[in-house]
């Protein structure tokens, strides 16, 4: 069974407004050791927020590309992806947080209960190590999922109407 450790981001509040106020971005690097300072930058390849201080040291002692782009500059500020409630559980109307490999379904912290003794169940967060244009793709399954289950839906609205009104001879 998944562990129950849940890893701190912030991310998700990038660019958010709240208020008529802007909510504003922390370091990742500093959150970790208890330090909150304002990201002035963004790595792109490691989607990481980083302040001054830690820009250098990050691209020094990271290995691999890092594309480093100013946070000011609003066209190169990372993707917001609002899920429109598709995030949250159904039944429960939780956030999703595991998936279940067994079932191929997402759970939520009360669903998770009835997978327990399912042999693959996942964190999200673990899983979400994928490049981008996986999750992409993931997410563009997720909307035509959506659409066939909205079309599906429909249908048997239509059908029991149909079934329901007067019979004709």
């Amino acid at each position: 069974m998944a562990s129950r450790t849940f890893r701190d981001s912030n991310k998700d509040n990038a660019g958010d407004f709240i208020g008529g106020s802007t909510v504003t971005q922390s370091c990742e690097p500093c959150l970790k050791t208890n330090i909150s300072k304002t990201a002035t930058v963004f790595c792109k390849d490691c989607d990481e927020y980083l302040c001054d201080a830690c820009k250098n040291p990050h691209t020094v002692y990271k290995p691999g590309q890092h594309n480093i782009v100013n946070l000011q500059d609003n066209k190169y500020a990372p993707e917001i992806i609002d899920m429109n409630g598709m995030d949250k559980c159904h039944e429960h109307e939780r956030e999703m947080e595991f998936f279940c490999q067994d079932h191929s379904k997402l759970c939520c912290s009360s669903c998770v209960l009835i997978h327990r003794k399912c042999d693959q169940v996942d964190e999200i967060a673990k899983l979400s190590g994928q490049t981008r244009p996986e999750l992409k793709a993931l997410k563009q399954s997720f909307v035509e999922l959506q659409s066939e289950a909205d079309a599906i839906k429909a249908d048997c609205e239509q059908s029991e109407t149909g079934l329901n009104g007067p019979l004709q001879r």
